[in-house]
């Protein structure tokens, strides 16, 4: 019917049910998949539920949300996005033409942009990079794929290069919406130079995700506090299976990032096992022609949504079990 056929009472109270069902433990997956599918569509978004600490960063001209909200890492002058960015979120650097602003893209990126470096890509990758010349270039792969696209589910089917592209222009762009506690160290950080909004390292990453424990929320798996390949199947598997290769869990997918707060850590970061694997920013120079990716995600088995699994892939590759999430950290 849409929310303006209803009263505000009406639409509030289908809203609130929606939430319930895509945070319950007792529902099934498929189920909280689409509550949070359809909370999105509606244009629900969480509410800034603010720790000490903890600030609010949106890009100038846009309204924040609670999905804007970032934590403080305890010991370690890092802030990280609670979140994986989402399709909201990332929508507002293609309205602003990110795709298109040489300025936001490091050399590397460019190239891989316009399509001039795709010869570099290894043997395993030119099919992929192939399937998505140039003019494919300018959104997410998946963009226009309602499966894959709906406002609260993380962006997917990015490469390494847009992941640092969009967080170059969020640091172009961003200024401080709430005057919360913390705020005024973040500004000053940024005004000076001395922080950077940029994608996260692995030590950053680790400590975000609750240090030493297998999972972000302690050491025993459980397949309700995350979005993997046990979660559709409900059965843990023995050894390394890929969900899309069980022909009864096609339906399988990418779950709304507001979905798990039985899976939050002690540092508040949601979505941190499972959902999407997420791009990572090496922390040193060696010139190494991959990049890390940590936590899982929903067609993978349960070790490899374990905080201490990671893979390394080509900067270039693309996938709908691949996303990211932004830290505002000092400068590497």
């Amino acid at each position: 019917m849409g929310p303006t056929n209803v009263s505000r009472p009406v639409a509030l109270k289908v809203e609130q049910a929606l939430v319930r069902t895509m945070q319950s433990a007792t529902c099934p997956i498929r189920t909280r998949r689409d509550a949070g599918n359809l909370l999105g569509r509606l244009g629900w978004t969480p509410e800034p539920d603010l720790r000490e600490g903890d600030v609010i960063l949106a890009p100038a001209g846009c309204n924040p949300t609670g999905l804007d909200v970032f934590c403080r890492v305890p010991g370690m002058d890092v802030w990280m996005g609670k979140y994986p960015v989402t399709t909201r979120q990332f929508a507002r650097f293609m309205e602003a033409d990110g795709y298109q602003h040489r300025e936001f893209w490091s050399d590397e990126g460019w190239a891989w942009r316009l399509g001039t470096s795709d010869s570099e890509a290894p043997e395993w990758l030119q099919k992929r990079v192939k399937n998505r010349p140039a003019e494919k270039r300018d959104r997410p792969f998946w963009w226009d794929d309602r499966k894959w696209h709906s406002p609260l589910f993380p962006v997917v089917g990015i490469s390494w290069f847009e992941a640092e592209a969009y967080t170059r222009w969020l640091m172009e762009h961003t200024c401080q919406a709430e005057n919360v506690e913390g705020a005024t160290e973040v500004r000053e950080g940024l005004r000076t130079g001395r922080l950077d909004v940029r994608l996260p390292t692995e030590t950053e990453w680790e400590a975000a995700m609750g240090g030493g424990s297998a999972y972000p929320w302690g050491d025993y798996f459980d397949a309700t506090r995350l979005n993997c390949a046990e979660s559709w199947v409900g059965r843990e598997f023995s050894e390394i299976k890929w969900l899309f290769d069980i022909e009864s869990e096609r339906e399988a997918g990418i779950t709304a990032v507001t979905t798990y707060p039985q899976g939050v850590s002690s540092t508040g970061i949601w979505d941190g096992s499972g959902n999407v694997q997420e791009w990572l920013r090496d922390s040193d120079a060696s010139g190494s022609d991959t990049r890390p990716l940590r936590g899982g995600d929903w067609c993978n088995i349960a070790r490899h949504a374990r905080v201490s699994h990671r893979l390394r892939l080509h900067p270039a590759y693309f996938y709908y079990g691949v996303g990211f999430r932004v830290v505002v950290a000092p400068v590497l």
